[in-house]
């Protein structure tokens, strides 16, 4: 048992210093990251359809990942998807006509109602790359919005798309206008459009982020514990009942195997982002003269800070007592009062305001 619990606060010294770290170094991290992100797109896109040569040279891939590193981050997907399709014009208009097309409603759509989950969408063809894709929904549930839905949907259409390219450049190389090039256009929609595969792995990777989302945001023991669970197994579930309807021939050993690994990923973040000690749960209830108030109070899991002792020696020689600073924060009880408090005032200031009306 002691094992046990050396082993529990060893964790929670190294989530601590981790914290602390991110915090200090916050302003260099996050421009590092953004950098280190945008390189590793960038060279994942050359490697994919890298047909315009200027492009692939590594100090213009590090001049624009620089770019991505010093503005806010939703303007990494903008410089990504002008670098694609200049890519696609060396190989046909059509092909380029029609990834502008995507990408316009893409962005029209999801940066009119997800642009703060820009992570997400940045984050999902790395993880595609790596078969861990089916954290990224369940990541986004937890610690984002239901538009978390969007990114994950989004990033596995584009992915598609970059290798319906990739894989065809072939049969869509043409540059010619006339009627090859409406041909051919109809034909790569055709191919995209019927992709059932893509639409069945998009939908339940979305419908994985609400799940998440929601179970997480009840009021019940281990939320989020549960909403991990839950989620893995709607990703088999969906994708089971998919390619079970549609046969798309998904390899389920392949899909087994990243959804496991995306479950330990998903509850090592619950550890770093939302550790609470249930045992510990405290519930209130208080008054004031129009409601009555139901309070749960679930504690986090901190480490105990050492306490440290003051002694003042006065003139006399004689120590006078030992202060103890024990750092400790306000009770529960002081808190619920303090809000009651709050509570009566603003109930008192909304009555005078109706007096005054």
């Amino acid at each position: 048992m002691n094992k046990s619990n050396n082993n529990m606060t060893a964790l929670y010294e190294i989530r601590e210093k981790a914290a602390d770290f991110i915090n200090q170094y916050e302003y260099i991290l996050i421009p590092v990251g953004k950098f280190v992100i945008a390189m590793i797109l960038l060279t994942m896109l050359n490697s994919k359809i890298g047909y315009y040569e200027m492009l692939t040279d590594p100090l213009l891939m590090v001049i624009l990942s620089l770019v991505c590193a010093l503005v806010p981050a939703a303007f990494t997907p903008a410089v990504l998807s002008a670098v694609m399709l200049a890519h696609l014009y060396t190989v046909s208009y059509e092909v380029t006509i029609f990834g502008a097309v995507l990408v316009l409603v893409i962005f029209l759509l999801y940066f009119r109602f997800t642009p703060r989950d820009t992570i997400l969408l940045l984050m999902m063809p790395i993880a595609y790359k790596l078969n861990i894709h089916y954290a990224v929904p369940i990541l986004g549930g937890l610690l984002c919005s239901p538009g978390a839905a969007a990114p994950a949907a989004i990033g596995i259409i584009m992915i598609n798309f970059v290798q319906m390219i990739a894989e065809n450049k072939e049969t869509l190389t043409n540059k010619e206008v006339g009627v090859t090039t409406m041909i051919n256009f109809q034909n790569l929609a055709d191919t995209f459009l019927t992709n059932k595969a893509m639409w069945i792995m998009a939908f339940a990777l979305a419908a994985t982020a609400i799940i998440v989302y929601f179970i997480r945001r009840l009021a019940i023991t281990q939320a989020w514990a549960v909403a991990i669970i839950v989620g893995t197994v709607s990703e088999l579930i969906l994708l089971l009942i998919g390619d079970i309807r549609f046969n798309t021939n998904f390899s389920f050993g392949t899909i087994f195997l990243g959804v496991i690994i995306s479950f330990a990923i998903a509850m090592v973040v619950r550890f770093f982002a939302f550790n609470v000690d249930y045992t510990r749960i405290e519930s209130v209830q208080f008054e004031d003269d129009d409601y009555y108030y139901y309070v749960k109070a679930v504690p986090k899991v901190m480490l105990p800070t050492a306490r440290r002792t003051v002694k003042t020696i006065s003139r006399s020689g004689k120590p006078r007592a030992a202060k103890e600073n024990t750092g400790d924060k306000p009770s529960l009880k002081d808190s619920v009062k303090d809000l009651s408090d709050r509570a009566a005032a603003w109930t008192q200031r909304k009555g005078s305001d109706r007096k005054k009306k």
